[in-house]
């Protein structure tokens, strides 16, 4: 199966904004943010390449989606230049015809893996969201990033 159309409509250039949580009790961090959106692979493989900025200093991070091709199952690869510390993380999920979600794990020693899970979705016409979750060992899922665009003309 392919990325869904509707997803694969997503192709393009984005502007927008970035919220970043550190905690979920503190005001967030907000900056401005831009992303590009390409189908790869002839259709099997969606990029997102994103860039932000966290107290004036560039960050920049990308996510490959791979389709299955027999399901609405992905794999993905993520990286993230303030997140991921030069770290690719492994992710698995699934798409809707709207959205795609997968989730990885990260090293926290001296305690057990946490988890992180990607949301992509096309919110309306010609907007769309990159949301990030942060989740402990326990399954308690918290945000961590809102990235919310609007197509660039």
């Amino acid at each position: 199966m392919a990325i869904p159309a509707t997803l694969a409509a997503l192709a393009g250039h984005w502007h927008g904004d970035n919220t970043l949580w550190l905690n979920p009790n503190a005001e967030p961090r907000r900056s401005d943010a831009t992303a590009t959106v390409t189908v790869e692979a002839e259709g099997q493989s969606l990029s997102v390449r994103y860039q932000w900025a966290d107290r004036g200093a560039p960050q920049s991070g990308v996510l490959l989606l791979v389709s299955d091709a027999g399901s609405n199952a992905l794999s993905a690869a993520w990286t993230d230049s303030w997140h991921s510390n030069c770290v690719l993380m492994e992710c698995r999920g699934a798409t809707t015809d709207t959205a795609a979600s997968v989730h990885g794990t990260y090293a926290a020693p001296p305690g057990a893996d946490w988890g992180w899970r990607l949301a992509l979705e096309a919110t309306a016409v010609d907007e769309c969201a990159l949301r990030m979750f942060n989740i402990s060992p326990e399954g308690d899922e918290q945000p961590a990033v809102e990235m919310r665009f609007t197509r660039s003309l």
